[in-house]
Order: C-alpha cells, then sequence, then structure tokens
C-alpha cells in the first residue's frame, strides 16, 4: 500500500513514528486480507509471488507484508534520512 494510505488493521500514530498492527502477518492475512477485497479495484494491495534468483523492490514508506511459500532467504537495508 502507498505511504499516505495504510492498510486494513494497521493504525500509525499521528507522527509516524509508532504503528499498531496485528502481532503477525498470518494474522493480518486472517482477520484483514478479505476486508482490503471489498476495498475499490484501485485500492487493493499489489501481489506477487517471488520465485528463486528474482527480487523485489518495496520503495521507502509503503506498506507492506510478507508471507513465505516455502523456506527463504530474505535480504533488507533500511536508511534513516
Amino acid at each position: 500500500f502507498p505511504p499516505d494510505r495504510p492498510p486494513p488493521g494497521v493504525i500509525p500514530s499521528t507522527d509516524g513514528a509508532e504503528v499498531r498492527t496485528p502481532p503477525t502477518p498470518t494474522e493480518w492475512f486472517l482477520g484483514y486480507y478479505e476486508e482490503t477485497m471489498r476495498l475499490p479495484k484501485s485500492c487493493h494491495p499489489i501481489e506477487c509471488v517471488v520465485k528463486a534468483g528474482e527480487v523485489i523492490f518495496v520503495p521507502s514508506g509503503w506498506w507492506h507484508c510478507v508471507m513465505n511459500l516455502e523456506d527463504s532467504v530474505a535480504l533488507t537495508q533500511n536508511f534513516v534520512s
């Protein structure tokens, strides 16, 4: 989801310093995923399956959630500006 559109169930503080979410991605999928599908199509999440050898880039500030379908390795780099 774009930075200005938090997903259902995700509640950022006014200053953006803290975020309240369900405890795990699985709980988000079980509790809120269907709600996202009731939003207008233009507000649906972007979904994909990343296969071996592929890479996905998530722009800074974008809300995202990962569900691993099998054993996986992830590398992340966060910058503070």
